[in-house]
């Protein structure tokens, strides 16, 4: 993984110990990935794009397809993950031996991650009591939950200025990891000035950990001449890992979708092993939102709530829901001390 100054170092954790891995940039005019005209994206556009991709990979590698086939992603992948995998089982005919998919920290119903995130800050206990107090009374929750509709004038009266409070608590955070170090170069400044030669050992011990900077040198990285000419780029392109310009002229009808009907849809429907991982430090898609829907499923508990330890550490807690008498269900577990990016901020645990 990249470590700055476009020098890599072998992530000890790596997902490829156990998995040949496709990484997609997703939908067009994210990453590296083009689109020849402005396109106007819904969740359906990015997961009938995504399926010809499959098959065109598929296509230039035959010898892959017998192989299980897994789907993963994190955040807006909380819509991605099942949509795509509806479009895969309507339109799978032996191109792939679909077998489920993992997704982390999703969004999946816009107004519990908005009630989970300000929930989440109050039990950190960035929002004073009093605060808070007028925040649930007033319902500030749900402002900017459809991006459709303004809040009323009764609400920005209201919530306006307990929320600028509360933001103005969270400014220095990182609110995807909330314990965990913002990002800061100033010891490698100084190092680089006092003494140089311990920069490169600096960022090999970083390797085995969390590097708060890790985004940073990632986008450094993916953005030298060098490396975009080896990964055939066809025109320089300024890589980021987020679009604004796809995010702006992404369907508000998708992103305020609520995506639960979807997710027993194919637990019903289908075979899949389906698996909601959330690291409970993260406030953006919090663990908070996840709990206000998956017990109202309707669905049999076959394994009770409870924890589990990686190398003889707790690690977090899990619980297993079924449906019908085939098994049919979902797994869904948190990872304590994680954050929104749960192989970057629990490198270890992720691998486990």
């Amino acid at each position: 993984r990249p470590v700055g100054k476009g020098q890599l170092a072998l992530n000890p954790h790596r997902w490829t110990d156990f998995v040949n891995m496709v990484f997609i940039e997703q939908p067009a005019g994210t990453g590296f990935s083009t689109d020849s005209e402005h396109i106007y994206w819904t969740d359906e556009a990015a997961a009938s794009d995504a399926w010809d991709f499959i098959k065109g990979f598929l296509a230039m590698y035959p010898q892959l397809r017998p192989a299980d086939f897994w789907l993963t992603a994190e955040s807006y992948g909380g819509h991605y993950m099942p949509t795509f995998a509806r479009e895969i089982l309507d339109n799978n005919h032996g191109e792939v031996n679909f077998k489920g998919f993992i997704v982390g920290n999703p969004l999946i119903s816009m107004p519990f991650t908005q009630l989970g995130m300000y929930t989440q800050w109050n039990s950190w206990s960035f929002i004073a009591k009093p605060d808070w107090d007028a925040f649930v009374s007033a319902k500030c929750a749900l402002m900017w939950t459809n991006r459709d509709s303004e809040p009323t004038s009764e609400q920005r009266r209201l919530c306006y200025p307990i929320m600028k409070r509360i933001w103005k608590s969270v400014a220095d955070v990182d609110p995807y990891a909330l314990g965990f170090p913002v990002c800061s170069k100033q010891i490698e400044s100084v190092l680089n000035h006092t003494a140089p030669d311990m920069v490169p050992l600096l960022r090999q011990a970083r390797s085995n950990r969390y590097e708060p900077c890790l985004e940073d040198y990632m986008t450094e990285y993916m953005n030298e001449p060098e490396v975009q000419a080896a990964l055939h780029v066809k025109e320089p392109v300024v890589w980021s890992d987020c679009s604004d310009p796809v995010y702006y002229s992404y369907s508000s009808e998708s992103q305020n979708h609520n995506m639960i009907g979807l997710y027993k849809e194919l637990v019903e429907q289908s075979d899949l092993r389906i698996m909601i991982l959330s690291g409970n430090e993260d406030s953006v898609c919090p663990t908070v939102g996840d709990q206000q829907w998956i017990w109202d499923t309707g669905y049999n508990i076959s394994e009770a709530w409870g924890r589990y330890s990686h190398e003889g550490t707790y690690a977090g807690q899990t619980v297993k829901f079924t449906f019908g008498s085939e098994g049919r269900g979902f797994r869904y577990a948190t990872v304590h001390a994680a954050g929104h990016m749960i192989p970057t901020t629990k490198p270890a645990v992720s691998h486990y």
